[in-house]
């Protein structure tokens, strides 16, 4: 139960941070009740949506995860843009499938949707333990066979599966 008070105090703050509203009655009476209807929902579902439990329990992790990938993505762009703007356009398409070491269905969710947001490859299938990806090139594939991002997603999600625990 103290779940859901912490996921209510969670929702009440990131309501008051983005509306920007302190100090109309009426709408902060609105917005609180907005909160306590999702808190409630969430209840209901009886927190069959562990995506919920993960971001409130480890949101170190978490934000650290997402600056390591906002800097590969960063990195894949360039070597995209140098591709491209090669007159040679020197690629050479790969699809390929790679060993996945998540557990959860959110773990492999997170690692395909990692793959697809970073430039030059997308995950195509995602099956028990695998996934298949189309590459721009054999050395994005190669890189990405590496698994450091696939060990990085599954370090999140074993921090996830602790955190629902608490």
């Amino acid at each position: 139960m103290f779940f859901y008070f912490k996921f209510f105090i969670l929702l009440c703050l990131t309501w008051l941070a983005f509306s920007g509203i302190f100090d109309n009655i009426l709408l902060l009476v609105l917005g609180l009740l907005s909160c306590l209807f999702v808190t409630l929902i969430t209840y209901a579902f009886d927190s069959s949506d562990d995506a919920i439990h993960y971001s409130i329990f480890k949101p170190l992790k978490l934000i650290s995860y997402l600056f390591w990938l906002i800097g590969e993505i960063f990195k894949a762009n360039i070597e995209v843009s140098k591709i491209i703007l090669d007159p040679k356009l020197p690629i050479s398409p790969a699809m390929k499938t790679l060993k996945i070491t998540q557990q959860t269905d959110l773990g492999r969710t997170i690692y395909a949707n990692s793959i697809t947001l970073t430039p030059g490859t997308v995950a195509v299938l995602v099956e028990n333990d695998s996934i298949l990806v189309h590459s721009l090139t054999e050395q994005t594939f190669m890189e990405l066979a590496k698994n450091q991002m696939d060990a990085r997603v599954t370090r999140l999600e074993s921090a996830f599966i602790e955190g629902k625990a608490e």
